[in-house]
C-alpha cells in the first residue's frame, strides 16, 4: 500500500508512549500533553531558558510538573507557570518565582483547557526566533473548537 502525505495544513502528531491513568494525582509528577500535536509542555533549554515550548516527550525534568495550591510547578527549576499580570492576547507562558499573583494561579477547565485566574487559557502557536520552529505556549482568550480552539486542549498525565 502506498503511503500518502497528510493533508495540507494538518498538524503532525508525535509519538506519545504514556497512557492516561484512571486516577490522576496532581501531587505526583505529570506531563501536560497538547492533545492536537501529542507533544508536551517543556521548559526551553536555550537562551530563553524559562520559556515554555512544546516538544516530544522525553521524560526529562523540564517536562514534568506538579500542582499545589493552584500553582503548576516545574520539576526542572522549581518555578511556576506564569503569564503577564496585564495579559494581552498572545503573551508567552514562562516559568517564574512564585509570588502569589493571580497570573500564576491555574485551573483545569472543561474540555481540557488550562485557565489562569486572570482569565486567559493556555494556547499553542508557532514560536518566533530563536525558538522557531518549535511551538510555544501562550495565554489567550478562550475560543470554541470551530474557531481554532482545539489548540487549547491539554491532558495531564502522571508519569
Amino acid at each position: 500500500m502506498a503511503q500518502t502525505s497528510p493533508p495540507a495544513g494538518a498538524v503532525p502528531k508525535a509519538n506519545f508512549p504514556l497512557e492516561r491513568k484512571a486516577n490522576f494525582n496532581p501531587n505526583w509528577p505529570f506531563v501536560i500533553r497538547h492533545v492536537e500535536t501529542n507533544t508536551v509542555l517543556d521548559v526551553f533549554e536555550g537562551p530563553n531558558s524559562q520559556r515554555i515550548v512544546l516538544y516530544e516527550y522525553n521524560g526529562g525534568g523540564n517536562q514534568l510538573f506538579t500542582f499545589r495550591d493552584g500553582l503548576i510547578i516545574s520539576q526542572k527549576n522549581g518555578l511556576v507557570l506564569d503569564v503577564s499580570q496585564h495579559p494581552e492576547d498572545g503573551q508567552a507562558l514562562i516559568t517564574f518565582n512564585a509570588n502569589g499573583g493571580r497570573n500564576q494561579q491555574w485551573q483545569l477547565r472543561e474540555y481540557g483547557r488550562i485557565k489562569s485566574q486572570v482569565g486567559q487559557v493556555v494556547d499553542v502557536r508557532t514560536s518566533a526566533p530563536p525558538i522557531y520552529p518549535l511551538l510555544s505556549a501562550y495565554a489567550t482568550d478562550q475560543r470554541e473548537p470551530s474557531d481554532g480552539g482545539d489548540s487549547q486542549i491539554f491532558e495531564l498525565i502522571n508519569v
